[in-house]
C-alpha cells in the first residue's frame, strides 16, 4: 500500500534523479525497519526458515494480487 502512494507520488510530481534515489534508499530502509519489527513481535526476534518462507510467500501472493487487480483496471 505504502508502495503503490510511493510511486504514485514519483508519477505525479517527477522529482529530480538524485532527489528519486533518495527516496527509494529511504523507502526501503522503512521497509526494513516495519519488516524487521513484525518478524521480532511474531517470532520473538528469531530469523526462522519458516518464516523467511512464509515471508517470500506473503510478498510474492501480495505482488501477484495486486498486479491481476492493475490489470483489471
Amino acid at each position: 500500500m505504502f508502495r503503490q502512494l510511493f510511486k504514485s507520488y514519483q508519477r505525479d510530481y517527477r522529482p529530480r534523479r538524485s532527489i528519486f534515489i533518495l527516496q527509494e534508499i529511504l523507502f526501503w530502509l522503512f521497509a526494513a525497519l516495519i519488516t524487521s519489527a513484525c518478524l521480532y513481535y511474531a517470532d520473538y526476534g528469531a530469523v526462522t526458515v519458516r518464516g523467511m518462507i512464509g515471508f517470500t510467500l506473503g510478498a510474492f501472493l501480495w505482488y501477484n494480487i495486486r498486479k491481476h487487480i492493475q490489470n483489471r483496471n
